[in-house]
């Protein structure tokens, strides 16, 4: 269980990770005051670990990387050259890949890239085959979807208007999709939908039914 607190206060930014693991009582601390952190922007900027590191993006396309091992905190500028524009990036993990999801304006168009480590370069995703993304300000997360109605597409933390159910976009059709509500809409735009819900989080269910034992997070299932 990992917590990643980011404290901004003022102009100063201070980053402390929490760390515990099944079987024990206290939690391990990382504070990385002592590191050059003044540059990190929290703003829609949720940090997500990949092969043992945590990245962050920028809106402009610049990774971060903070590596515990070595205790290294890097800004990745080869990555931006992809952009030049502010509007939001968000990173999912999506099984062996990192992910870009870039919105862009005015018809909030979607594009998904992922980082290829050799070149250090983005590169576009045409199709996520059967897995389907998430995101929103909190928490950004991949899966295999259950059926093919509901695979291939972003889910975003927007909502069609008269209870019509969320935001979804779709990389086959190319078009903006409500899910969850009592009609089916279509759209090349977000026109018809309110908000950006930036205090709502996604939830992945554990579909599996779970022992005593592994209820029990004080035992230790090594």
């Amino acid at each position: 269980c990992i917590v990643f607190g980011i404290d901004k206060s003022g102009f100063a930014i201070s980053i402390t990770i929490y760390l515990i693991r099944r079987g024990e009582q206290k939690w391990e601390l990382f504070s990385l005051e002592e590191f050059d952190v003044e540059k990190y922007s929290p703003s829609r900027n949720t940090p997500t670990l990949f092969d043992g590191v945590f990245y962050s993006v920028g809106y402009d396309g610049t990774l971060n990387k903070l590596n515990l091992s070595d205790d290294t905190f890097e800004f990745l500028e080869k990555p931006r050259e992809l952009f030049n524009d502010s509007y939001p990036s968000f990173l999912v993990k999506c099984e062996e890949h990192l992910l870009l999801v870039k919105l862009g304006c005015p018809k909030m168009l979607v594009r998904i890239f992922r980082m290829d480590f050799s070149e250090m370069e983005w590169v576009k995703v045409e199709s996520l085959g059967k897995h389907m993304l998430f995101i929103s300000d909190i928490t950004c997360f991949s899966a295999i979807a259950p059926n093919s109605r509901i695979e291939n597409r972003v889910y975003f933390p927007r909502l069609y208007l008269d209870g019509e159910g969320i935001l979804c976009y779709s990389l086959e059709t190319g078009s903006y999709h409500s899910f969850g509500g009592t009609s089916q809409h279509s759209a090349n735009n977000i026109y018809g939908t309110k908000g950006w819900l930036s205090n709502c989080t996604w939830i992945q269910p554990n579909w599996s039914k779970s022992t005593a034992q592994e209820l029990d997070w004080l035992n230790s299932l090594t």
